[in-house]
Formats: C-alpha cells, sequence, structure tokens
C-alpha cells in the first residue's frame, strides 16, 4: 500500500488548501462552518464520478483561514480549526477552545491496488454510532466491524443496509461519498454473525466472505477501507448527534414529509390474491371501527415477473377497486419487483432498448423462481421508461410503491450496468429506482411520493423513501433485536424506517402475545406497518383478547397523529428523527446510553417494548427529571431504575414532565375529518412549548409555504397555557377549531379562567377521564376528575387566529397528593392507593362492588400445547380499595375440557409498581376432545372486599386458540392426476369404517399414511401444505401440481339439531358428514366462505374433507389448506360442541 505519508507541496484555496504527496493529491476543504470535505486521487486526478449520496454540495465556509506555523499547516473557520501535520502527514480537527475532536494516529491514509483505507484516532471514551441497518443488535458499534454491502440474508435476521454515516461522540460524524463497497472497522473489529446456513444464500455475494477479517484491529482504531482508490468523505463537525444529523441533510438532502396517510396503519401480508378479497379486508376494519389506511398489493397481482401490468383474473378492474376503497378511506401500496422474466410483456421492450442485466450462469440455487435478468435502473431513460409504465398504475389508484427485492437480491458477480460494475452500483441500486420514482411521479403530479425499498444508501430519504427491514424470522430474539435496529437506523439519516410486525416468516406454532407485543412497539415506530406469511394478519386474525389490544393501540396511533405529523415536519427542517435512541436525547446519563431496549418518541415519549415471552414487567431507566406513566397518570422522579408493570393490554410508556402532546379522537382514517376538537394534554413539571404543524397532509403546498403552525405555551409558575393565533394558510384549512385542555397531575382548582373571564366549573366527577368531551361546542367549561387528578377544560369553537389563554387558579389549601403505591406481597393486597385506569370488567353483585380495583387475564403460549395464563388486579385509586393491607386474593382457574391445570408459584424480584395482586397457571393438553377456543375463567375473591362482611369478586375469561375444528387426520399428498382427481373417488371416500393405520399410494408412488394434526393456534387454518410435506423450509417445499389430500375429523353434540359449517380455503372442497356429502365447491373466492346446513346427530358425528391443492407457484401463509367451524342460524360458533380428530369412526 502506498502511504500518503507527507506533505510536500501545500496550495491554499478559497475555502481550504491542496496537499500533495509525490503525485497523490488531497484536497480539505470546508463546505461549511463545520462541515469539511476530503478527497483523495491517488493520480493526482480527482474523480468526477457521480456517488448519488451528496447530489448538491454545499459551496462553502464564509471565510477560511490558512497559516503556516512551523511543520504544521492550520485552517479555521469560525467554528473549527484543522490542524495539519507535514512530516509525517497527521489531520486533527480542534473546536475553538482547543479540544480535539477528530485526530490520525500515524499512517492514517493508504492508497493502492484498488483500494484506499482511511484510519482516525479511536478515544478511550468515544461511542460509534449509526452506519445503517446491520445484523448487530448493539448501538454502540465500538470494536466492531460494519460493511456497506446490502445482502438478503435469509429470515432469520435483517439484511445488512448499510448507510456510511458514521457519528461519534466526541462530537463529529462521517460520511463516506461513494458508492463503492467500504468496511467500518472501529477498535477491535468483531465481525457480524454470518447468515444462517439454513436459511442465507449467497445471490449477491459480497467482495469479501463473512468470515474473512479486514485486518483492521487496532483498539485505538477507527479504519475505513475503501474498495476504491478515489476516496471522498465529509467530516460533520457538531456536538450533539441532532446537529450532526441535521448537517447530514444539508449535504444529502432533507427528507420530505410524508403524506399523512404514510404514517397510519398500513396493512399487508402475503398475500392479498384479488380484488374480492382486499375489498373484503376494508369491509372488515370499517365493520369492526378499526382505523387503517393503507391496504397494500403484495406479489403475483401480475402473471410475470416485469409485466408491470395486472393480472385481470385476479384484478379485472383495479381502477373501481381504488375508488371503492379511497371512499372508506383507504390508499393502495403496491409491491415491485427488479426483475424482468422471459415472457415478460416487457422482455422484447427492455431487452431491446438495452435495459436489462441479464443472468448467464448465475448460481440461483434456492430461488424459488428462477430469473433471467433485473432491470438497469442505473440508466436514467430507463428510470424514465419504467416510471411510464408505473404511470398507468398510478393511475389506476395506486399510491405506494415496494420495491421489494432492491439489495438486488440477485446480483451475480460480472454484472455490468450503464453506470459500470456490479460493485460500484449495487449499494445504489435501489436509491436509483426509488429516486427515478419520485422523479416520475413529481413531473407528473404533486401528490407526494412514498416508497418502501428492503435497503437504503446515503441520500435515499431525499427521494420520500422509508426503509422496511426486510423478510424476518417471527421470534422473540428478533423483535428484541429489532427494536435496537430500528434506532440504530434513525441515527443513520434513515429517518422513516418500518418492520414487519409480528415477523415475515412463519414458524411452525404462533403465539398471539408476539404478535401483540410487536404491534405494541410498532405503533411507536415512524412507519406503522404488518406484514407476513400468518394464514391471516388482520388485527381479528390472532382471537377476541388480542383483537381488543390490536385495536386498542392502532386507535392510539390516530389519536397521536397531531403529534406524529408535527414530528415529521421537525424531521423534515432539522433530520432529526421522531425514534431517538437514549444516547441522542441523553448522551451525558451513562445508564440512559446503555438502555438499548427503550427510546424516545419525539421530545415528549419515552417507549420500553417488551420483549420477552411471558413477561408482564420489565425494568425501564428513567432519566433525570419527573415522567409521568402514560396509561396511570403515576408521577415517578429520575434519575430511576424501576420496575414498570407490563400486562399484556400495553407496554411501559412514560411522558416527560414538561410536555405538551397534542391529540384527536375518533379518526378511522388520517383524511376523516379536521383536527376537531383538537384536545391538549399538559403534563407539569416545567415549562413547555409545543408547534401544531398542519398542512393538506398530501400534495407538495408546503413546500410553496402552504402551511400553517400554531404554537402552545405552558406556563408552570402560572399554571397558565396560550394558545398562540395560527400562522400560515393552505388549501382547505378549516377556519375555526374547538379545544379541550387537559391538565394531568393537577388538584382541584378554585376557579379557571379563559381569555381573562372566569368559565362554569361543571360538577366534579369522582372516576378517571375517559377522553369524552366534557361540554357543548357553544358554552366553555371545566370538569375536575378526582381518581385521575385531571382538569379538563373544554373550549368552544373560534377562528384559529384568536389567542387562547388559560389560567388555573389553585385553591388556598390544596390537598395533598397520595404517597405512591406499595406493594409487599404477591397473591395478597398491598396497604396504600393510586392511579388506575378504568377498563371493562365483570363484578359479582354487591352493594360497593365497583371500588375493589381492576382484574386483568391474559395468556402466553410457550408452545401448541402449553399455556401460561397471568392473572393480577391493579391497584384503585379509590378510597376503602379492597380492604386492608394484606387481605389475601383467593384466585381459581375453570380449565377447559382437555387441559390440565397447575398453579404456578411466580413471584417478580420486584413486585411492578400499581399490582396489588398476581396469580399464574399452567395449562397443558392432556385429552383429546375439545370445546371451541378452549376458554379458561378466572376468578379473584376477596373477603370484605364489598366494604361489608360479604366476599367480592372478579372474573375475566380468556381463549386459549381458535374457535375452529383444528383437529384431524390427514392423508396426503395424494396424485391430483392434473385437476380430475377431485372428481375421482378414492379409497377414503368409499370406505365406511376410517381405518388411520392404512397405508395409500401417494404423489409418485410413495406411501402414505393418515397422520394426526391438532391445531392449538390463534388462526385455526389447517396448513394441507405444511401437513403433507416433511421439509420445513418454503423454497424446499416442491412446487405441487394438482395434489388432493383428506381431513378425518368429529364433532360431538349433546343433541341431535340442525347446525350449518362453515369452510373457507383454497382451491376446490368436499365435504361429507356422517357420509352425506354437503358440500362441493370447485369455484369461488379463496376468501369467501361456503356455508352448508346439516343435520348433527346426538352424540359423535364424522366429518370429511377433501381438498385440492390446483396449480400454482406461490407459497406464503395460506397456498393450501382450510378453515371449518360450525355454527348456528346467527352464524355463531357453537361453543357446546366439542371437536376431535377421527380414530376408526364409522361413517
Amino acid at each position: 500500500m502506498a502511504l500518503f505519508d507527507s506533505v510536500e507541496k501545500f496550495t491554499q484555496t478559497p475555502t481550504g488548501m491542496l496537499l500533495s504527496s509525490g503525485e497523490k493529491l488531497l484536497e480539505i476543504r470546508f463546505v461549511a462552518d463545520d462541515i469539511l470535505r476530503i478527497r483523495l486521487a491517488p493520480n493526482g486526478i480527482f474523480s468526477e464520478e457521480p456517488s448519488f449520496v451528496v447530489e448538491d454540495c454545499p459551496t462553502g465556509a464564509t471565510q477560511v483561514r490558512v497559516v503556516e506555523r512551523g511543520d504544521r499547516i492550520e485552517a479555521a473557520t469560525q467554528k473549527v480549526k484543522v490542524v495539519i501535520g507535514r512530516n509525517p502527514f497527521s489531520l486533527s480537527i480542534e473546536d475553538l477552545s482547543g479540544r480535539v475532536i477528530v485526530d490520525t494516529p500515524r499512517n492514517s491514509l493508504e492508497v493502492a491496488n484498488g483500494r484506499a483505507i482511511q484510519r482516525f484516532r479511536l478515544f478511550a471514551d468515544e461511542g460509534i454510532y449509526g452506519l445503517g441497518q446491520g445484523t448487530y443488535p448493539h448501538l454502540n458499534l465500538r470494536d466492531r466491524e460494519r460493511r456497506m454491502w446490502h445482502e438478503w440474508r435469509g429470515y432469520s435476521q435483517s439484511g445488512p443496509a448499510g448507510i456510511p454515516l458514521m457519528l461519534s461522540t466526541r462530537g463529529y460524524g462521517f460520511l463516506l461519498n461513494s458508492s463503492w463497497p467500504s468496511r467500518f472497522a472501529i477498535g477491535r473489529a468483531e465481525l457480524a454473525p454470518p447468515p444462517d446456513p439454513a436459511t442465507a444464500r449467497t445471490w449477491a455475494p459480497a467482495p469479501w466472505p463473512p468470515e474473512e477479517h479486514s485486518g483492521e484491529d487496532n483498539p485505538d482504531d477507527i479504519a475505513i477501507l475503501l474498495d476504491n482508490e478515489q476516496l471522498d468523505y465529509f467530516l460533520i463537525i457538531r456536538r450533539t448527534f441532532p446537529e450532526i444529523l441535521g448537517g447530514y441533510a444539508e449535504l444529502t438532502g432533507a427528507s420530505p414529509i410524508p403524506p399523512q396517510w404514510a404514517l397510519g396503519y398500513i396493512q399487508c401480508k402475503n398475500r392479498y390474491r384479488g380484488l374480492e378479497e382486499i375489498l373484503e379486508v376494508a369491509r372488515g376494519f370499517r365493520k369492526r371501527g378499526i382505523p387503517g389506511d393503507v391496504l397494500v398489493i403484495d406479489w403475483l397481482w401480475f402473471k410475470t415477473f416485469g409485466d408491470l401490468t395486472w393480472d385481470r383474473k385476479t384484478w379485472p378492474d383495479p381502477g373501481a377497486m381504488a375508488r371503492e376503497l379511497a371512499s372508506m378511506g383507504f390508499k393502495l401500496m403496491q409491491a415491485q419487483h427488479p426483475f424482468i422474466d422471459e415472457g415478460a410483456l416487457t422482455w422484447d421492450e427492455f431487452s431491446d432498448k438495452g435495459y436489462l442485466v441479464k443472468f448467464t450462469d448465475a448460481d440461483q440455487s434456492g430461488q424459488l423462481i428462477s430469473h433471467q435478468s433485473i432491470y438497469d435502473f442505473t440508466n436514467p431513460q430507463a428510470r424514465a421508461d419504467w416510471w411510464k409504465k408505473v404511470q398507468k398504475l398510478f393511475d389506476d389508484g395506486i399510491r405506494g410503491y415496494w420495491t421489494d427485492m432492491g439489495e438486488p437480491e440477485l446480483h451475480p458477480v460480472g454484472c455490468r450496468h450503464y453506470l459500470g460494475s456490479r460493485e460500484r452500483v449495487h449499494n445504489i441500486y435501489s436509491l436509483l429506482w426509488v429516486k427515478g420514482l419520485y422523479e416520475g411521479q413529481r413531473s407528473y403530479t404533486d401528490q407526494r411520493v412514498f416508497s418502501l425499498p428492503r435497503t437504503a444508501y446515503a441520500g435515499i430519504q431525499r427521494y420520500g423513501a422509508a426503509l422496511w427491514s426486510g423478510d424476518i424470522s417471527c421470534t422473540w430474539e428478533v423483535l428484541r433485536n429489532q427494536v435496537i435496529i430500528g434506532q440504530q437506523v434513525c441515527m443513520s439519516g434513515q429517518p422513516y424506517w418500518t418492520t414487519d410486525i409480528g415477523g415475515f416468516m412463519l414458524p411452525s406454532f404462533y403465539e398471539p402475545e408476539l404478535y401483540v407485543r410487536w404491534l405494541q412497539w410498532g405503533m411507536w415506530c415512524p412507519i406503522f406497518r404488518t406484514h407476513g406469511t400468518r394464514p391471516a394478519n388482520e388485527p381479528w386474525s390472532f382471537g377476541p383478547d388480542a383483537e381488543e389490544i390490536i385495536t386498542r393501540f392502532i386507535k392510539l396511533r390516530y389519536e397521536l397523529m397531531p403529534y406524529i405529523y408535527a414530528q415529521a415536519w421537525h424531521t423534515h427542517k432539522t433530520g432529526v428523527p421522531m425514534m431517538q435512541a437514549m444516547v441522542m436525547r441523553y448522551p451525558g446519563d451513562r445508564k440512559a446510553v446503555q438502555s438499548e431496549l427503550q427510546f424516545m418518541f419525539g421530545p415528549s415519549f419515552l417507549v420500553a417494548p417488551v420483549v420477552e415471552r411471558g413477561a408482564r414487567a420489565r425494568k425501564v431507566y428513567l432519566p433525570e427529571g419527573k415522567w409521568y406513566d402514560y396509561w396511570t397518570d403515576q408521577e415517578v422522579c429520575g434519575p430511576v431504575e424501576i420496575e414498570a408493570f407490563a400486562p399484556l393490554e400495553r407496554i411501559p410508556v412514560y411522558v416527560k414532565a414538561g410536555s405538551i402532546v397534542p391529540t384527536v379522537a375518533g379518526m378511522l382514517h388520517t383524511g376523516e375529518k379536521a383536527w376537531d376538537p383538537l384536545l391538549i394534554h399538559v403534563y407539569p413539571g416545567g415549562d413547555a412549548e409545543f408547534v401544531l404543524y398542519e398542512d393538506d397532509g398530501a400534495t407538495y403546498g408546503y413546500e410553496r409555504g402552504e402551511s400553517a403552525k400554531t404554537e402552545i405555551e405552558y406556563h408552570e409558575a402560572t399554571r397558565s397555557l396560550v394558545i398562540n393565533g395560527v400562522e400560515g394558510r393552505y388549501p382547505g384549512q378549516p377556519r375555526a377549531r374547538s379545544y379541550q385542555v387537559i391538565f394531568h397531575d393537577q388538584e382541584r382548582p378554585e376557579k379557571v379562567i379563559l381569555d381573562g373571564k372566569p368559565v362554569t366549573g361543571l360538577s366534579d366527577y369522582d372516576g378517571s377521564y375517559d377522553g369524552s368531551y366534557v361540554d357543548d361546542e357553544h358554552e366553555p367549561g371545566w370538569r375536575y376528575y378526582a381518581r385521575s387528578r385531571r382538569l379538563v377544560v373544554s373550549v368552544p369553537h373560534r377562528p384559529l387566529e384568536q389567542v387562547t389563554s388559560i389560567l388555573v387558579v389553585s385553591q388556598a389549601a390544596p390537598q395533598v397528593s397520595q404517597a405512591p403505591l406499595a406493594v409487599d406481597a404477591v397473591g395478597a393486597l398491598a396497604a396504600g392507593e393510586g392511579a388506575g385506569a378504568p377498563r371493562e370488567e365483570k363484578a359479582a353483585p354487591g352493594p360497593e362492588a365497583g371500588r375493589i380495583g381492576k382484574i386483568g387475564v391474559d395468556v402466553s403460549r410457550p408452545g401448541p400445547r402449553t399455556a401460561i395464563v397471568y392473572a393480577y388486579i391493579e391497584k384503585s385509586s379509590e378510597k376503602g380499595f379492597m380492604g386492608d393491607e394484606g387481605t389475601p386474593v383467593i384466585w381459581e382457574l375453570s380449565a377447559p375440557l382437555g387441559w390440565r391445570c397447575s398453579r404456578l408459584n411466580i413471584r417478580p424480584e420486584e413486585t411492578p409498581v400499581g399490582v396489588a395482586a398476581f396469580a399464574a397457571w399452567e395449562l397443558e393438553v392432556e385429552g383429546d376432545e375439545f370445546t371451541p377456543g378452549s376458554e379458561a375463567t378466572v376468578t379473584a375473591s376477596l373477603a370484605g372486599g364489598d366494604g361489608g362482611g360479604g366476599q367480592s369478586k372478579l372474573s375475566k375469561t380468556v381463549q386459549l386458540h381458535s374457535k375452529y375444528h383444528t383437529h384431524w387426520y390427514i392423508l396426503g399428498p395424494l396424485p391430483g392426476d392434473g385437476g380430475a382427481g377431485f372428481d375421482r373417488v378414492y379409497p377414503p371416500e368409499m370406505e365406511e369404517y376410517l381405518d388411520v393405520a392404512a397405508t395409500y399410494e401417494g404423489v409418485e408412488g410413495q406411501a402414505v399414511t393418515w397422520r394426526r394434526y391438532d391445531g392449538f393456534d390463534c388462526f385455526g387454518y389447517v396448513n394441507l401444505r405444511g401437513i403433507t410435506s416433511e421439509r420445513k423450509e418454503p423454497w424446499e417445499i416442491r412446487r405441487p401440481e394438482y395434489w388432493l389430500a383428506y381431513a378425518a375429523g368429529k364433532v360431538w353434540s349433546r343433541e341431535a339439531r340442525h347446525a350449518y359449517i362453515e369452510l373457507l380455503g383454497e382451491d376446490r372442497f368436499k365435504v361429507w358428514v356422517n357420509g352425506e356429502l354437503v358440500i362441493l365447491a370447485s369455484d369461488r373466492p379463496a376468501f369467501r366462505p361456503v356455508r352448508a346446513r346439516v343435520e348433527l346427530r346426538q352424540g359423535w358425528n364424522t366429518i370429511l374433507v377433501k381438498s385440492t391443492q390446483d396449480a400454482t407457484r406461490e407459497w406464503g401463509g395460506r397456498s393450501w389448506g382450510f378453515y371449518l367451524s360450525i355454527v348456528d342460524d346467527e352464524g355463531r360458533v357453537m361453543n357446546d360442541l366439542r371437536y376431535a380428530a377421527a380414530v376408526g369412526q364409522d361413517r
């Protein structure tokens, strides 16, 4: 390697200096007072090759002073000073006080053989962050290596999506201005975990094997190794991470404000297979009152990869579909892919124009579908022509672009593109793809662009792109890692990021608890999106208990939309993301910096996701200051680490004292209505201010100044709030608005003064505030909620320009707030009172049943045949709560048929704050007969809890699994004979007695027998494809061609009666009940159930299902299987039935 070892000559330039060492040139130039650009030309000629990282470089600093001091050269601006050592060469950057921020070791710059290396000193106290999406579950990358090479890593972890922005706690950011492959070796440079050999494929092999170390492992150095000799980078010298990210945005471009709908809930799965199905999903959301903004169409909306046009068999009228969805408030996002396969409608056109990078002998082992080429998005004309195709889809109603597989997933060595080699363009392939979409749509319409690529590189954010973390596994470990990876990405200049909520690749058993915990965290991510290969993925697919929680959190997202949208505007203006690692907000608090499994959401919320199965509490660190439990308003003073209560219905969330949080109630989608009334939550403990930002939410009018801002101020000393008059205008802006101001942690006031005049106080309410509006729209008023200590002031409609002031006047003798709750034992009541949140509960009759608190019951599923039921009683703040200290709680659990129950002796190390009593049971499957859903009821009894000498009870019922019939013997796969097998009579249809030990001739002559299947998951889907294949991974599942299978089960009825069988599934079905054919379904949508009346005998009744797997190339959560349930005249599941697999039963 050739060293840049000394400065033989230097030339002052208007904004810096030019240094030479032999034929090598090094340019050091200030592009701003605190941002430097450093370029190396090893042959004396600087490359003009565009990197697409920085497209509009700032022009320069206001004033640069360059002086020689002996063997040193100094260049200084008003903010920083650069010191160059001439012999040996060294580079140091100081602030104006002389503090060294950046320093280099000896031999810091080398170049030769197509590679450049830049080394910096790694200080002992220095932390390193950023560098995009990696596979490490760590934020601080000290002593680790990060690689800039996009890969699909299988399903066990997110694929690397490097962004070459490195943040140092010394006060600088390093941005590599190159698209070529690179490695960042930090300290000892431990390698990332290798890809899982069971799932990973090397379809786009990196320049370096996963196990190959760079050789740079000096614990005191940072080494950047670029696979190109033309080194080009920026140093952003700013004190804090938010300031550094602001500098990054100045260099690479601001992130546009996303369309407001993109910040709502995005519903996706693999996959919705037709127009009618996706409309049915939309109707399901609106029927249940669940908010949502986006429905996503995954792959195979086309016939062949590269068609870029609809398969009209399943999508006959996409325009009409989009219009109907729009009438319900839904936008459409659609998957795109880079592959153009032979036979595609565009193959000849794109091939003739030279737009295809064709594969000849590429290794595609493991690919579900072999591909022949990828589109060359590095060609600007190719990008323009791609948009011409996509424009027709936009006209059909597509509003978001899901640019999948854009690493690109398949990118063999030797590929050549318009811009050059595979190595030069690989990292920016996805960036150029979304660049073409962004520029194309912006030239066509004023509607905001939103793309969702699977990879990102520096600069992609300026094109309206969010990053999605890829096809990840459905495991608790992956959830934990995603919490960290999301923060890592947002600290890397990519402010919009999302995950497949629930995970993508379905395991053999899936638990609702995992989905609930994932979604509870996902609601606090910048983009809120679910996806996966589950049989069903809608909020109501995970059982009624989970649905209630999921719906509540989706609604919370919409309630917080005024707060969230203001953060999006702030991101656009400053580059600071709404999801912020603790190190961004509290860099000087060591404990906060180490707390990587919690983060800030905007300036006010601290979010602590639950990432362990069965966890009903977790440790949370609260930095210095006062914090409020978001759910209960309980006050906690930091710095402190607490054991926070985390029942399945919520995760720990805290609000920083001195915060203003605007919310809105009752929205089904972001475009449904104006934010009126606007609810303004005030959390006291310090002065606060908030800028409410508004625009039309859909167009780029805000770039033309079409927006409005309302400044809201809270003054702690006077307990007063000022809502200043709006500044700015935009089309569609309302002229007036009403307000509801909620003062938290508030004593009952003596009076409330609105705009200088006292307003009427309504009667106090001895309960908790439920978010409802407290007065009509014409008269102001206020009401005090004693239980939750909230004062609610209603302000009637008034012009937006009008200033509103509210002054809370305290009573002369303020009430004394209650001390925090203390818990002394699990299973017995603790002394004291505390703030609780209202929740539906069932109480046994009693004179004061409502005084005894709140019971919660939820379920964890460690395995398919095991359930853990947790029960707890939260403390109530009402007087006379549940008797005296130490009053015992008597717990009972009523186990369902087929399950064995045992009490668990679980005692948390620290009893969570707010919990009065806690119990747990383990249930295990031990029988062969089961009732639909297998419901378990928990009852808590308390002597004297009714306020007298009697006994009070609280009870709640939970469901252990789905209410479908999921207990069968399965036979298959049998040959389908090109589809003719559906009408052929196979032995199971002729046998009067089903012999589960019998052997039959299956596909390719292999012997098959009946196999037992018991489903205890939340879905109730009988997956025939998984059952009839010994192979476990999707790419190993052989594509079936007209296979068929049988399922034999039975149902017990206490009496002879009529009922209805409802069956929903793929392809074609026949169903026999007690030997009589009751369903013959050969042509109907896969999402629409078939219903048939049947006569049930008293006792056991047999059911035989015949199902075909017609030719298909897809795999996913639902590709061959069925749901079956037995319902009454009203369509309700008959809970008094019993289900079992058929064993030697007469038909």
